[in-house]
């Protein structure tokens, strides 16, 4: 189909509020098409800031829809990729993520979405009880075990083997600086005791020790 449109052409998507921008190619018989991307995170993109937050500027137009591909692929590189303000996942002319780099942004981006989305109090309620109700959909199928199934220890004890790793990685554990009261003391007023660095200076009305 994309054989058949008039224009095939390498176009740039900036975002205004980020300056963030992506790279894509697009084919059509329209320029007013309002086409704006079709990578994940350009979309995340737009649902956060808008459609009339992004700008597009057409970077060349071809003659065929191979020439555009390859235009992509010569001009979206692994270099840019990587730049932080590049919101592709993968190089140009290619699809999916292509290796441990691409991924962690893809996750990253992923991630900061999902967090922005929890902030609305009725989202998160909904994803809660969806959570919830997958869940126990999931124990009444015997995919999953119950929360008691799982974490009751009645009856149940570590290996051995366990018990002594437990003792090596709690050797001089909380002595010196891996102890979370380290260069602290005791300050009180009479009425109140609590904990301040033995570098900070004793607030007024307070002396050092507990009551």
């Amino acid at each position: 189909m994309e054989k058949k449109k008039k224009y095939h052409f390498l176009y740039k998507i900036t975002c205004r509020i980020t300056n963030n921008y992506y790279i894509g190619v697009h084919s059509t018989t329209n320029l007013e098409d309002g086409y704006l991307g079709s990578g994940k995170i350009i979309k995340l993109s737009i649902k956060k800031h808008g459609k009339e937050n992004h700008i597009i500027e057409i970077v060349k137009f071809f003659d065929t829809n191979k020439e555009k591909y390859l235009a992509e692929k010569e001009y979206l590189t692994e270099e840019m990729i990587l730049d932080s303000k590049c919101m592709n996942i993968s190089c140009g002319g290619l699809g999916g993520i292509q290796n441990k780099d691409h991924y962690k942004k893809f996750m990253l981006a992923a991630t900061n979405a999902f967090k922005e989305k929890l902030k609305d109090s009725e989202f998160k309620q909904k994803f809660s009880e969806t959570c919830s109700n997958r869940n126990k959909k999931r124990i009444e199928l015997g995919t999953i075990k119950s929360w008691k199934e799982t974490c009751n220890w009645t009856g149940r004890k570590h290996k051995q083997e366990t018990i002594e790793k437990f003792k090596v990685s709690k050797i001089n554990h909380g002595i010196g600086e891996s102890n979370s009261q380290f260069g602290t003391r005791w300050i009180t007023n009479g009425n109140e005791n609590k904990k301040i660095k033995k570098i900070d200076s004793l607030p007024n009305g307070w002396e050092f020790g507990r009551n």
